[in-house]
């Protein structure tokens, strides 16, 4: 519900109060539909025996936690993967800057590159494909061992931290090169204090993920996992509409009386530097 009310305030103050709608939006748009799609799964899993020792769990209810779980193993690729991406479309609204937009370039086929990978490896996981669906162990398919799926879902929530850095990083630069002493300055933020939070989510999950033998009761040990593989893909689409929200964020803090303090405290810093005109201070 927070993350549908997130994203349904981004596009009202695109459309209708800053009237710059653009390919974030949309990308943050189909992140929504999916991490929703995610966190329903993690919720059919819990009728189905997330949570409970698997030799407890009838039959019935066993097969459809199993096909439940590759559901949101697919569907969890493509929602951190479209929150970095709505966050990568946003990033050139801030400067246009050559270098700048290579390392944004790069990053989206980063990304794209590693999504796909990993998405295609788990859907192909077995020989027929629709073993994938199976329990572990359960029919006569050719599949990959639980020692190669751990290796991939470690290498992807690597390969994510250092992306979710990286997209820190890239703000951060603009602030320092340029002293965006304006509404920017605060989206960037916004977006850096926010991707903490996605940082250290992505930190726990993977140290669930090197820490739980998901070979043994895989059932009992989703109640865990299932939590924070959730809190990251929507607090990564959370980290994706901040910036977007600034109108209403500035009028919120007017009402709370804490937009003239912010503004004063921006033409003191400015002042104090000697910039103008929102420069850093020797690239002018």
């Amino acid at each position: 519900i927070l993350s549908s009310l997130v994203v349904f305030t981004r596009l009202y103050t695109r459309f209708f109060m800053a009237k710059t709608p653009g390919w974030d939006d949309l990308l943050a748009v189909l992140a929504l539909g999916v991490v929703c799609a995610q966190s329903a799964f993690n919720i059919h899993l819990s009728y189905h025996g997330a949570g409970a020792h698997m030799e407890l769990i009838p039959l019935p209810d066993l097969m459809e936690f199993f096909i439940g779980l590759n559901n949101l193993n697919l569907l969890y690729f493509w929602g951190v993967g479209l929150d970095r991406l709505a966050i990568l479309a946003f990033l050139p609204r801030l400067n246009k800057d050559k270098v700048y937009m290579i390392l944004i370039w790069a990053t989206i086929g980063m990304v794209l590159a590693t999504t796909l990978g990993c998405f295609f490896f788990r859907l192909f996981q077995c020989s027929p494909v629709s073993a994938g669906w199976l329990p572990p162990m359960s029919s006569d398919a050719q599949c990959f061992t639980p020692v190669q799926l751990d290796q991939m879902m470690t290498a992807h929530a690597v390969l994510g931290i250092i992306f979710d850095a990286i997209l820190m990083g890239l703000p951060i630069w603009v602030i320092y090169t340029n002293m965006l002493w304006s509404r920017k300055m605060f989206q960037v933020i916004a977006v850096f204090s926010v991707g903490i939070f996605v940082v250290i989510t992505g930190c726990i999950r993977l140290y669930y993920i090197k820490t739980m033998d998901w070979k043994v009761d895989s059932t009992f040990r989703m109640a865990t996992i299932g939590v924070w593989t959730d809190l990251e893909s929507h607090i990564g689409l959370w980290c994706a509409c901040f910036p977007a929200l600034q109108p209403v964020i500035r009028i919120v803090a007017f009402k709370l009386g804490l937009r003239s303090t912010l503004d004063s405290y921006a033409r003191k810093t400015a002042g104090a530097g000697g910039v103008s005109h929102g420069s850093r201070p020797g690239n002018s």
